[in-house]
């Protein structure tokens, strides 16, 4: 049952590499496949021999730089949105549809906005992939977000609070969507049902969406988009190993705090790094810095027995050995340290960070302490009462011994060519 799968993924390497991961395991198992996306994710694609195919906008941008306004937790999704994606939706439309021409199914990220719109004008199937359980918008099982922060101890009153936010959200992202009603009118297609920002496989060619994250995290609900399977975590595959140097490090005393802002936020001009080695001083602990290529945080000269630091090194292989992880909350560094059983201090920042920072802590398996508000004496005060508080660690490890049976990457697969097989004898 050989298939020409396009995957088109969108954001920074969070967002992409779960794509690279499916798009891999679907190569070996003999579908011709393309990974179409920014440019600055081509050698990570490549690596894993899969075909490429150039998609504008170039963001992350090559340089590492990220414009200032899209650091400000109540704006950046409008100024991702309206600023850096939609003005280029039909440069995205042009170069996807080369290697959309001939494909037999399109597998696409929600900000992927082209591709359900070539979906349906070459009435080519298509299958919606969402990472983060934020982006369902549900009333059941709302999401925290900082614009509406104080609208969420209201959810156990019920779901009419949030319904009638989205009810009004989904009017104010109809006019931020009115560059894709515009090229679907352009293309003859009218505009799109429903609201293109909001409602995933609200189309004729969608057969479905694969939430790409355990149920541990979110469980399904009533109001998602039907029908909606869930996979479980689909983990990265870096292709590397650890560092000599840090292999050494973690044998040579007791279990270090990792901290690490991720790919994008260790961008942002911030003293975490600064104010975590305050805080690891005042602890006595051991810890370990991963400040991301980009971030180069100015720090004096350390103990080397007591601190490490690299701009790299593969999470799903240090997590396992961390007392506890200090992180930004993106959704592929939340899964790795959820399997791997460890508790964790969430600085969340912007976009899905905040969510998902609440969603770990109401699983007791982590402290949240906001990014603009981290200081050496805040972190210490938190990581003493994560590392102090046995239960943190006891309930992390039995959330991470029932992920690490989960194999998203397998179950997406299977989910995706039982679709194709559906598809193809209808």
């Amino acid at each position: 049952m050989r298939k020409r799968i396009v995957l088109t993924p969108r954001g920074s390497d969070g967002d992409v590499c779960p794509f690279v991961s499916i798009a891999s395991a679907l190569a070996s198992r003999g579908h011709e496949v393309t990974v179409a996306t920014a440019p600055v994710h081509q050698n990570k694609v490549e690596r894993a021999g899969i075909r490429f195919a150039r998609v504008r906008p170039d963001f992350p941008t090559p340089t590492g730089l990220y414009p200032e306004g899209l650091f400000d937790p109540k704006r950046s999704l409008e100024f991702f949105v309206r600023r850096i994606l939609l003005p280029y939706l039909e440069d995205s439309y042009t170069d996807l549809l080369p290697p959309c021409r001939d494909a037999d199914l399109i597998v696409s990220h929600p900000i992927s906005f082209a591709a359900p719109i070539l979906a349906e004008q070459l009435r080519t199937p298509w299958v919606s992939i969402v990472l983060q359980p934020m982006l369902f918008f549900s009333t059941i099982d709302p999401p925290y977000i900082p614009t509406f922060s104080w609208l969420y101890p209201l959810r156990r009153f019920g779901t009419w609070p949030y319904a009638a936010v989205w009810r009004l959200q989904r009017a104010v992202l109809r006019r931020w969507a009115e560059p894709i009603h515009s090229l679907r009118r352009k293309l003859g297609l009218g505009s799109a049902s429903g609201n293109p920002l909001m409602d995933y496989g609200q189309s004729p060619m969608c057969l479905g969406t694969l939430a790409a994250f355990s149920r541990e995290f979110a469980r399904e609900q009533p109001d998602w988009p039907q029908p909606t399977w869930l996979t479980g975590f689909v983990w990265p595959d870096s292709g590397r190993t650890l560092s000599r140097g840090l292999r050494d490090f973690l044998t040579k005393g007791a279990a270090p705090i990792v901290f690490t802002l991720g790919d994008s936020t260790a961008r942002v001009p911030s003293e975490f790094f600064a104010w975590s080695l305050e805080a690891v001083r005042r602890l006595g602990c051991r810890a370990v810095f991963l400040t991301g290529s980009a971030a180069k945080p100015s720090l004096p000269e350390l103990p080397v027995e007591q601190v490490f630091v690299a701009e790299f090194e593969p999470y799903a292989q240090v997590f396992p050995h961390a007392a506890a992880v200090v992180l930004s909350g993106g959704i592929g560094s939340i899964g790795l340290a959820l399997r791997a059983g460890r508790p964790m201090l969430v600085t969340p920042l912007f976009f899905d960070q905040t969510d998902n920072a609440h969603r770990v802590r109401r699983m007791g398996v982590a402290r949240v302490l906001e990014l603009a508000t981290y200081t050496a004496p805040a972190a210490c005060r938190e990581l003493q009462q994560l590392l102090s508080n046995p239960g943190y660690a006891q309930q992390a490890e039995r959330i991470g011994s029932r992920i690490a049976g989960e194999n998203g990457v397998e179950t997406a697969c299977r989910r995706i060519e039982a679709l194709l097989a559906t598809r193809g004898s209808s």
